[in-house]
């Protein structure tokens, strides 16, 4: 998990879903390749000609269209089936496999080990850990949406965990 992207972001694919629609929302709005190199600004005053109803209806339907799309991809991501889906359940099996019994040493060091990675590596827009790693909880919650939903309590969700992976007489 320190290798490549993912190094910079625990979903580089979901980031990369999330850019490429809005990229294609872009394309599909402008006429200039330029205008691609500052997509947000662009895709924001892509707004402009569809609410001042400077095009035909057909047009101003699609222009909704590419508007909505990337923006119920993210939705989708971060709230449905992406991060959610893949977060705790993936922080809950490390955490039952270093607490089992008779965990190996690799075993033993990977909740910590994860937790450091969960502190150094931003959730979803790919950011150098050395950057996202002292920034204020603030900013790593509510601008780059690592959100308190995502994360395994060891406290609470713990035990509930550790009862659920012993076997069953």
């Amino acid at each position: 998990m320190q290798k490549g992207s993912w190094r910079w972001s625990r979903h580089p694919p979901y980031f990369g879903e999330w850019v490429f629609q809005y990229l294609s929302s872009i394309l599909f709005l402008t006429e200039s390749l330029f205008r691609i190199m500052c997509w947000w600004g662009i895709w924001t005053l892509s707004l402009s000609p569809t609410l001042k109803h400077g095009v035909s209806s057909g047009a101003q339907k699609a222009q909704y269209a590419a508007i909505v799309s990337p923006l119920l991809t993210m939705v989708i991501l971060i709230f449905g089936s992406g991060i959610p889906t893949a977060e705790k359940p993936q922080a809950k099996r490390i955490y039952v496999l270093s607490h089992k019994e008779g965990a190996s040493g690799d075993e033993l060091s990977g909740w910590p080990a994860y937790k450091e990675y969960l502190r150094s590596t931003s959730i979803l827009i790919p950011i150098p850990p050395a950057i996202y790693r002292p920034l204020p909880l603030f900013i790593k919650r509510w601008v780059l949406l690592d959100l308190p939903i995502f994360h395994f309590d060891e406290k609470t969700e713990g035990p509930k965990a550790l009862e659920e992976s012993r076997p069953r007489e």
